[in-house]
C-alpha cells in the first residue's frame, strides 16, 4: 500500500508594477460621470483632456447612464471602462483619439489555417549549434525564417528542430544567440541534419559612441521609446510551452502544450490575455519512495505576467528605477545588433521585493530586446509565503533560487514577446530528519508563429484557465505527437526520463 504523497504547492509570481508612459493615451485622469449618457462622458473627458474623439456612433448605443468616479486611472482604462467593449483601438493623431475596431474576416482560425496548410507538404530541419571556436554546445539559441514569424529555440543541449512548409522553400534560415554572429542558410527542402557552428563577435565597449554615459538614462530613454517599438495593438501569436519539476537529479512532471495566446493591447486595459489549447500531455514518474510531490502551480500565467514590456518589473518602471544602481558592462550583438549590456542590482537592503540581473538595449533604437533577472539574496528569504501557497506540517521549504529570462523579436519593424524561462530552486527538508531534498521547477515558453492582421478576441467557449489547465495524459512520448507545430526538443537526459514515464506508472498501477 503507497503512502499518500504530501503536496507542497508552489506559485511563481513576481511583483508587478503598472504600466506608466507619458502619453496621454495612458495619463492618469480623475474624473466624475454624474449618470450622464455615454456622450455626454465623452464630452466631460474632451473638455478635461483637451483631446477630440472620433469614433463610429454604433459604438454607442447603450442607452444606460454612467455613474461613475475615477481616481488617477490611466485614460484607456477610463475608456475601456464607458464602451466595454475589448475588440476597440485607441489611436491618437495629433489632437485626435480615434476609436476603432478593426473587424477580423475570419474569427482567430488564420494559424490553424497555416498548420493544416503546412500539412499537406512540409519540411523539418534538425541539428546541433555548437561555438565554432570552443565547440562547446550553445543552448537557446534562436532559430527562424527570414522576414518570417516561423521559429523555435535550441534546447539546452543547443539541439532544435523546425518544421516549415513548402512555401518556405529558397528562403532563408537564420540563427541568432547573444554575442554571436547571426548564422543564415537557404532552405531546399533537402538540407541535412548537421552541426552548425556559430562565431563569437563582441564590440569592445571603448569602439562604440555612447550616446550617454549614464545607464540609468538609457533606461529611462528606452521606457520613453515603448511605444516606437512595440506594437501597441491586439495581436495572436501561437506559443509552446513546458514546465519541469526534478527532485535532485530525477524527473518528477513533465508537462508540455501547444497555444494560441490572444495579447492584449501594450497598454492599461481592462481586458485580459487569452489562451486558447491546442494540444497538451502530461508525464509523471512519482514512485511510492516520493513522501513529497512538487506541483507547479500557475506556471502559464507566470509566462504571461513576464511580458515586462507589458508588465514592467520595478527595474524598468520609471516610478522604481531610482531604487537600483545601474552599469554598463559591455556592448554585444543579437540579432546582428549591437546592444548594450546593463546591469543592475539593488541599492539597500529593505522590506521591498528587488531584483538584479541585465537589460538588453538595442543601440539604434533603444529597444529593450532582453531582460535576464533574479530576486535578490535579500528578498528570496522574504518570498516564502509567495512561491509555497501550503505545506504540511511535517515538510519544511525554502526558496534558494528564482531566475527569469525574457527576449523580444523583431518582426516588420517591432517587437514581439518571443522566449521566456523562469525557474525556481527550493530546499525541502521533513521535520527531524537531518538531510533535505532540493527540488527544481521550471518553464518555458517559445513563440512559434506570429498573426498580427484580422485579429479579433476568442470567444470564450474557447479560452482556458491561465491558473491550472494541464491533466494526466497516458502517452508514450514522441516528437511526431506534435505534427507540423514547432516545439523544443527535450534535453538528452529528459528524454531518456521521458522514455521511461509510461513504464514506471503501469509497474504503479499493478
Amino acid at each position: 500500500m503507497f503512502k499518500k504523497p504530501v503536496t507542497i504547492l508552489i506559485l511563481i509570481s513576481l511583483s508587478f508594477n503598472s504600466f506608466t508612459q507619458e502619453h496621454t493615451l495612458y495619463q492618469p485622469i480623475s474624473i466624475k460621470f454624474p449618470s450622464v449618457s455615454l456622450d455626454s462622458a465623452l464630452n466631460l473627458l474632451e473638455s478635461q483632456i483637451d483631446v477630440n474623439f472620433t469614433y463610429n456612433s454604433d459604438y454607442a448605443q447603450s442607452k444606460e447612464l454612467i455613474d461613475a468616479t475615477f481616481t488617477q486611472t490611466p485614460l484607456s482604462i477610463v475608456l475601456d471602462s464607458l464602451f466595454s467593449n475589448p475588440f476597440l483601438t485607441y489611436k491618437l493623431i495629433d489632437k485626435q483619439l480615434v476609436i476603432y475596431w478593426k473587424e477580423a474576416e475570419k474569427r482567430n482560425k488564420i494559424l490553424s489555417e497555416k498548420a493544416e496548410t503546412a500539412i499537406e507538404m512540409s519540411y523539418t530541419l534538425s541539428g546541433l549549434l555548437i561555438d565554432s571556436k570552443t565547440k562547446n554546445k550553445i543552448p537557446f539559441a534562436s532559430i527562424g525564417i527570414l522576414n518570417h514569424t516561423l521559429g523555435t529555440i535550441a534546447n539546452n543541449d543547443g539541439r532544435f528542430s523546425l518544421t516549415y512548409s513548402e512555401g518556405n522553400l529558397n528562403d532563408t534560415l537564420v540563427f541568432n544567440h547573444l554575442g554571436y554572429s547571426r548564422l543564415s542558410i537557404l532552405l531546399t527542402g533537402n538540407n541535412p541534419d548537421s552541426i552548425y557552428e556559430l562565431v563569437q563577435q563582441s564590440i569592445s565597449l571603448q569602439e562604440v559612441v555612447i550616446r550617454s554615459v549614464d545607464p540609468r538614462s538609457l533606461i529611462k530613454q528606452a521606457l520613453e521609446h515603448k511605444l516606437d517599438n512595440y506594437n501597441v495593438n491586439p495581436f495572436i501569436h501561437r506559443a509552446f510551452y513546458r514546465e519541469i519539476v526534478k527532485r535532485g537529479k530525477k524527473f518528477m512532471v513533465y508537462t508540455e502544450g501547444i497555444f494560441d495566446i490572444f495579447k492584449t493591447a501594450y497598454r492599461p486595459t481592462l481586458f485580459n490575455d487569452q489562451v486558447k489549447l491546442i494540444k497538451q500531455r502530461k508525464f509523471t514518474n512519482i514512485s511510492s519512495k516520493d513522501t513529497v510531490l512538487i506541483k507547479l502551480h500557475g506556471g502559464l500565467s507566470a509566462s504571461l505576467h513576464l511580458d515586462v514590456i507589458k508588465n514592467p518589473v520595478s527595474f524598468i518602471n520609471r516610478e522604481s528605477i531610482d531604487d537600483y544602481n545601474y552599469f554598463m558592462r559591455d556592448v554585444v550583438t543579437i540579432n546582428d545588433e549591437l546592444v548594450y549590456e546593463i546591469e543592475f542590482k539593488q541599492k539597500s537592503a529593505n522590506d521591498e521585493i528587488m531584483f538584479e540581473g541585465k537589460v538588453y538595449l538595442e543601440i539604434s533604437n533603444l529597444a529593450i530586446v532582453q531582460v535576464n533577472f533574479r530576486y535578490s539574496r535579500q528578498s528570496i528569504k522574504a518570498l516564502k509565503n509567495s512561491f509555497i501557497i501550503w505545506q504540511s506540517r511535517n515538510i519544511k521549504a525554502h526558496p534558494i533560487e528564482a531566475e527569469y529570462s525574457v527576449s523580444y523579436k523583431k518582426h516588420q519593424g517591432l517587437y514581439y514577446i518571443n522566449h521566456i524561462k523562469g525557474y525556481l530552486k527550493l530546499r525541502v527538508r521533513k521535520k527531524r530528519k537531518l538531510l533535505s531534498s532540493v527540488y527544481k521547477t521550471s518553464f518555458e515558453m517559445i513563440s512559434t508563429d506570429l498573426n498580427t492582421e484580422n485579429v479579433s478576441r476568442f470567444d470564450r467557449g474557447e479560452t482556458i484557465r491561465k491558473s491550472n489547465i494541464f491533466s494526466d495524459l497516458n502517452t508514450l512520448y514522441s516528437n511526431r505527437y506534435w505534427g507540423n507545430n514547432n516545439f523544443i526538443i527535450p534535453e538528452d537526459d529528459l528524454g531518456k526520463a521521458l522514455s521511461r514515464f509510461k513504464l514506471e506508472e503501469l509497474i504503479l498501477e499493478k
